[in-house]
């Protein structure tokens, strides 16, 4: 319009009022800074919205990748995991806790802790569970079988409280029942050794006198003439 360039356009412009040329160069210098700074900005944050789609993508492959592998861990250990809650509601079970305790193949959520342990033992587990401290405590726990008795060591960890998780107990589980039964034959073993001991002492303590008596029925028998 101020150099006369818009002759072509079918609508007359006479009668607008157009402002003074150094303001109307001022105004197009601020849209043009505005418009250049606005498309930079629009790019850097295109950018990082780019790099942090990425980042989220790589941390969800990896929260993946440790998420399998901490079930294959855990599934594939031979120490039996169990995590309850507070009051006692098992939220997982292992299939080698599973094995140790003799529960059918059905869902964790169908069990608590009253199920499958004495209730004098529950009470000691979940009385840790009310500690505001991490705890660690091991008991041993004798299960008796028609067929045979079976022992395990129950190491009692508490789990620090957190709003989105409510696991506050874990149990890891072990069979202790060779080592039972090596430490019952190690003590008769021990006792059979004391038994020979005081044996051999009381054969070494008739011994002696029963050498003097002989030698004293010998001399006899020599000096001595039977009628």
């Amino acid at each position: 319009q101020y150099l006369g360039w818009t002759k072509w356009w079918p609508v007359s412009t006479n009668w607008i009022l157009l402002p003074p040329p150094s303001f109307a160069v001022y105004i197009i210098s601020i849209n043009f800074f505005g418009y250049f700074l606005t498309a930079i900005l629009a790019n850097n944050l295109s950018e990082r919205i780019r790099r942090i789609n990425q980042m989220l993508q790589n941390k969800n492959v990896q929260y993946s990748y440790l998420w399998t592998l901490n079930r294959r861990i855990v599934n594939d250990i031979p120490s039996g995991v169990v995590t309850s809650t507070k009051d006692g509601e098992l939220l997982s079970v292992n299939p080698a806790a599973k094995n140790l305790l003799s529960l059918p193949e059905l869902a964790e959520l169908q069990y608590r802790l009253d199920d499958v342990f004495p209730d004098y033992l529950v009470q000691s587990i979940l009385r840790l569970a009310t500690q505001e401290e991490m705890l660690r405590r091991e008991i041993q726990y004798q299960i008796d079988n028609q067929d045979d008795t079976k022992w395990l060591m129950i190491e009692v960890i508490t789990l620090e409280a957190k709003s989105r998780d409510p696991a506050r107990l874990m149990l890891i589980m072990k069979d202790i029942t060779d080592q039972k039964k090596f430490e019952e034959i190690k003590r008769k073993a021990q006792r059979w050794s004391t038994v020979a001991e005081v044996s051999a002492g009381m054969a070494h303590e008739i011994r002696n006198p029963l050498a003097s008596i002989s030698g004293s029925i010998e001399v006899l028998r020599d000096q001595m003439e039977l009628t």
